[in-house]
């Protein structure tokens, strides 16, 4: 009898260890955040008691050395650019002067009263600055001149004006005149026979 006892008490024994579970320690979600957020500022304070211990350092100047600038070297490439194309233009009225001077003046006339575009004097008077059609071309030399160094005319020089205004009749356009003059003279002429007819229209005049 004491013997089944014991026995019993044994396997009781047995049976409530074996069922006893390790009770676990239970976080605090909040506990954890303060102590963190703690830890956290003790390192803050010990880095900057650190950075304030070291020595201070002035910095070193030093002399700016100064650089020519995109900006500054657009500018001159424009002034150069501005520069060239001024004494391009000057070259051209040069040649175009050169060439008109040795020109056929007597051909040139013919081309104005015989060509059929129509001929140039179908709309302008050779004799006389007064207009038929459009401006009278007699001086049409010396008014160009002046008219370009009063600022009234913007070309490099007469030689180009009078030779522009029969192969591109619109860019030249007189004051109070339509833009009604043919543009087809630079195809229908050559080189040489524009070069008479400048030739010719730079004779008249006194």
């Amino acid at each position: 009898m004491k013997f089944k006892m014991l026995a019993t008490v044994l396997i009781l024994i047995l049976v409530v260890t074996a069922c006893t579970v390790e009770e676990k320690p239970i976080y605090d979600a909040e506990s954890l955040a303060e102590e963190a957020r703690a830890e956290a500022d003790v390192s803050i304070a010990s880095t900057q008691t650190e950075i304030a211990s070291q020595p201070t350092v002035e910095p070193t100047i030093e002399p700016t050395e100064v650089v020519a600038t995109d900006t500054d070297e657009a500018a001159e490439d424009t002034a150069d650019t501005e520069t060239n194309t001024s004494s391009d233009a000057l070259s051209e009225e040069e040649a175009l002067a050169a060439a008109v001077a040795n020109a056929d003046i007597a051909n040139g006339e013919l081309l104005f009263t015989a060509l059929t575009v129509p001929a140039c004097n179908t709309c302008h008077l050779a004799d006389t600055e007064a207009m038929l059609v459009g401006p009278g071309q007699y001086n049409i030399y010396s008014r160009t001149v002046e008219n370009i160094e009063n600022g009234v005319i913007d070309a490099p020089g007469p030689y180009t004006y009078i030779y522009e205004s029969i192969i591109n009749p619109g860019d030249y356009v007189v004051e109070g005149f339509a833009n009604a003059m043919p543009d087809a003279y630079e195809a229908l002429l050559t080189e040489q026979q524009l070069y008479d007819l400048v030739a010719y229209l730079v004779s008249l005049g006194d």
